[in-house]
């Protein structure tokens, strides 16, 4: 069975996205396939080759309508905003693209999440 590791960041995000993949690959122990969605941004080159990282860039998704949509069908608001400040959670969606079923197993990791042990747990 085929898994890979996937992780999401944006520019403003990626200095806690590269503590991730340093985890993924140390403690965590992952020595198969990782990707890493970047969103609006593409990583330097080296950074992907030296952790062995396949890049996948994509852009924000479009999140008018449902803004518009929360205006007019308001929701109850959460502690944090997030409906109308953290946008950026919407992105995570592209897990779900098609460019992943080429893997039996798709593993996601929140990108700024501390890997304290092996990977392998989650793939099993």
């Amino acid at each position: 069975m085929k898994t890979v590791v996937v992780t999401l960041t944006d520019e403003a995000y990626f200095s806690k996205a590269k503590r991730t993949i340093y985890d993924i690959r140390s403690r965590g122990e992952w020595t198969g396939d990782l990707v890493l969605i970047t969103v609006g941004f593409r990583a330097p080159q080296n950074f992907l080759d030296y952790y062995k990282i396949t890049q996948k860039y994509v852009d924000h998704v479009n999140t008018d309508r449902l803004l518009q949509q929360y205006h007019h069908h308001p929701i109850r608001p959460t502690c944090d905003n997030r409906e109308f400040a953290k946008l950026t959670q919407w992105d995570k969606f592209y897990v779900f693209d098609s460019f992943f079923m080429q893997w039996d197993k798709v593993v996601y990791l929140d990108a700024g999440l501390r890997v304290l042990d092996r990977i392998s747990y989650l793939a099993d």
